[in-house]
């Protein structure tokens, strides 16, 4: 071990300066998903390609940001908060101006999934920062303020899109991305200190140890398993919805931006909903929401056969993707509760399993065909079987 040469070590800059900052640069993530949403019909007709392939920025960028944060951890930690976060920046900044200029989507597909890994190196030491600054109970009240951060990206930049599409292209939303970057960069340079006070040497055999030994927690991996079903229902809607409001429902943009705000409502209100049934038993719970899913996801198939409207798609999606927000904080705490000399090898894998979910999801999201509604409504219906026969047959048993 060796002491780092930080600024912060005097106290030169406030810790809740520190703690804004990572809430600033939290939303990035989701909002880098998100924003162009509204975009995807109109960026499929400008590379005079298919809506499939235009899905597939989000997969890539999702893919990138997941195998990222399997690594920047153990990085972050031997070469400090700063660095890799201001490195993260300019990988992305990079990213976005080729994204720009970009003339075919293959060469669009691939920038993403770089600009995914350079926002991996944004939010895992961004996350550190926070451990380096607080402790105990303050440390827990800055997570959870960060959970609501995270969740202000889908909730906020899919409504921005929307007019930024509508007014303007779909550049503007990528435009919209680089500004907050180069925010970021200058807050960053200028005023942010290194915040850690001692560096590890980094050990690839103690980085090795460290995942054997969160991977090989049956409660970690089956908790894990079903977060990421929880955050597949947001990366289906996310990619299949823009084609289905837009191209087979006849809305603009803005109405899809709208859509995705209630959506991103709904998540968020599921999230703070949860803490009120905190003294219920986890696997009530956890039975009643995953059969309120399965039913809801029954129920806009059958409504829907006959007509095609608004309010009978949008209303049993708002209930599963409240219930799924609802569940996902509950099983995030119980996978990291599990780890305290793992805790950063277990946070990264973690959300590293988690995006890489949302990664699979989204890419079978882009292979429906959304000249219907049938296939989508078809996906949820057998997502959330499965998902409530493994709780069932897996995850009940290490979930009390």
């Amino acid at each position: 071990m060796k002491r780092a040469n930080t600024a912060f070590s005097h106290m030169s800059v406030n810790r809740y300066f520190i703690a804004f900052f990572v809430n600033f640069t939290i939303p990035l993530g989701g909002m880098s998903t998100d924003i162009y949403l509204p975009s995807l019909p109109a960026m499929a007709k400008y590379f005079n390609t298919s809506s499939t392939e235009v899905q597939l920025t989000v997969t890539l960028f999702a893919l990138g940001l997941a195998i990222g944060q399997v690594l920047t951890g153990p990085i972050s930690d031997a070469l400090g908060r700063k660095k890799i976060y201001l490195l993260g920046i300019i990988l992305q900044l990079a990213s976005v101006l080729y994204i720009l200029l970009s003339t075919t989507v293959l060469s669009l597909i691939i920038v993403r999934f770089i600009q995914g890994f350079g926002a991996a190196l944004m939010m895992v030491p961004a996350r550190a920062m926070l451990n380096d600054v607080f402790e105990g109970a303050a440390l827990k009240k800055q997570y959870t303020y960060i959970t609501a951060a995270f969740a202000l990206g889908p909730i906020i930049a899919p409504f921005i899109g929307g007019y930024l599409q509508h007014y303007f292209n779909w550049h503007a939303s990528f435009i919209f991305v680089l500004i907050y970057l180069v925010v970021l960069f200058i807050i960053c340079l200028l005023f942010v200190p290194e915040t850690i006070n001692s560096k590890k040497n980094f050990s690839l055999s103690h980085l090795t140890h460290s995942y054997h030994t969160v991977l090989t927690n049956k409660k970690f991996v089956t908790g894990a398993l079903l977060l990421s079903f929880f955050f597949g229902y947001v990366a289906t809607f996310n990619v299949a919805g823009p084609f289905i409001i837009q191209n087979l429902m006849g809305k603009n943009a803005i109405f899809y931006g709208y859509i995705a705000l209630l959506m991103g409502v709904a998540w968020f209100a599921g999230n703070m909903i949860s803490r009120l049934f905190f003294r219920f038993k986890l696997k009530h719970k956890s039975y009643a929401l995953l059969g309120l899913i399965l039913l809801m996801s029954v129920i806009m198939f059958v409504i829907n056969l006959s007509s095609l409207s608004v309010p009978r798609f949008i209303t049993p999606v708002f209930i599963i993707t409240m219930s799924a927000g609802f569940l996902f904080p509950i099983y995030v705490g119980e996978c990291l509760s599990l780890f305290r000399q793992e805790a950063a090898s277990a946070n990264g894998l973690l959300f590293a399993i988690i995006w890489v979910s949302f990664s699979l999801f989204s890419f079978i999201a882009a292979n429906l065909k959304v000249h219907s509604l049938m296939p989508l409504l078809s996906c949820y219906v057998i997502v959330s079987l499965i998902l409530l026969l493994v709780y069932i047959m897996i995850v009940a048993r290490h979930h009390s």
